[in-house]
């Protein structure tokens, strides 16, 4: 696969919460109370790990936790400026919370991996 192709993924689901992030919503999403902070950490969640994909694992903290924060802040600096959405730290803070998490099992996963490894004996 090209290694462009491999950052699409990405690209296409950066550019779709953008465009959810702009469009008008009411309270009546609500499923409970602070759901939208749920959907946040899935939207950069997913972020997190289309970005480990792209990068084929490499720069982990930047495609996990500086990435999705640069378009979170962005987001929200956006959504300021619209006269039908408001900004917020919380969706912010879950939008860093949903790369931290991917970071923080993607870093597990390769401690994990690294001592089921077989060493070979010189």
């Amino acid at each position: 696969m090209s290694k462009l192709l491999k950052f699409l993924p990405a690209v296409i689901w950066t550019v779709a919460i953008v465009i959810i992030a702009t469009q008008p919503t009411t309270n009546k999403d609500q499923i409970f109370p602070n759901f939208d902070k749920v959907l946040h950490f899935g939207a950069f969640a997913l972020l997190a790990i289309l970005s480990i994909i792209a990068t084929g694992g490499r720069f982990v903290f930047l495609s996990t936790v500086v990435f999705p924060s640069i378009i979170g802040v962005a987001v929200e600096i956006i959504q300021s400026k619209l006269p039908y959405r408001k900004a917020s730290w919380g969706d912010f803070v879950a939008d860093i919370a949903g790369g931290i998490a991917i970071f923080v099992i993607f870093m597990i996963y390769k401690k994990l991996h690294a001592r089921r490894k077989p060493r070979h004996r010189n």
